[in-house]
């Protein structure tokens, strides 16, 4: 909202923000996901566009291989996109060797994706353009720890959900460091469920109604 007012100049009464619909989630049906024993396993469900910052992981991956190489052995970061879809992010993994650090599941099935998030250590992401950041939402719904850009769109989406760290997109020392702490903490938050539809609002807006 502040930058859609900053570039088109608007009165701010007159830029409303406004929830989809999105499904509920009932997190105790959903079944675990089978990862790796004995390694952290952290998500990020994104399509291979480049605003979405994949190479972010990848330079923050590179700074805790520097600092701690047994935690960084132990690190699995998985995307929801194939090897030869994101040409910036696979130059980094080649040339950074973190490669192993990186399981690139291509797309996946909703169920499956729920059940990752179930059993992952936590969200990442580092995108720097989102509509509403589904992902994040449904990251909440399991009480995960969240890493998130230090942007308006996250922080309208995350309102006051307890286990989201902000941390500038391309600060890379500080998305290390944070993604070591949830590597040793493993914490869980107090699960949040999405907000209620206000398409009923949007739809009162366009008759006039107040």
């Amino acid at each position: 909202k502040k930058k859609f007012i900053e570039k088109f100049r608007m009165q701010e009464s007159k830029v409303h923000v406004l929830f989809p619909d999105v499904e509920k989630i009932d997190i105790n049906n959903i079944a675990d996901y089978s990862y790796e024993q004995g390694t952290h396993n952290f998500i990020f469900p994104a399509t291979p566009n480049p605003y979405k910052e994949h190479k972010t992981l990848c330079y923050a991956l590179c700074e805790i291989k520097k600092i701690d190489i047994e935690l960084f052995k132990k690190i699995r970061i998985h995307f929801t996109i194939n090897q030869g879809e994101n040409g910036i992010f696979d130059r980094c993994m080649q040339d950074l060797g973190i490669g192993d650090a990186f399981v690139l599941h291509g797309r996946v099935s909703h169920e499956s994706l729920l059940s990752m998030y179930c059993s992952s250590d936590g969200l990442l992401f580092p995108s720097t353009i989102e509509t509403l950041g589904l992902p994040l939402l449904e990251a909440a719904a399991f009480g995960l720890p969240i890493i998130v850009s230090n942007l308006d769109y996250a922080h309208e989406v995350m309102g006051d959900y307890d286990g989201v760290k902000y941390v500038d997109s391309y600060d890379y020392d500080s998305w290390a460091e944070a993604i070591v702490n949830l590597c040793k903490s493993k914490k869980r938050y107090k699960p949040i469920q999405y907000n209620e539809s206000t398409w009923g609002c949007f739809f009162n807006l366009i008759k006039g109604n107040k």
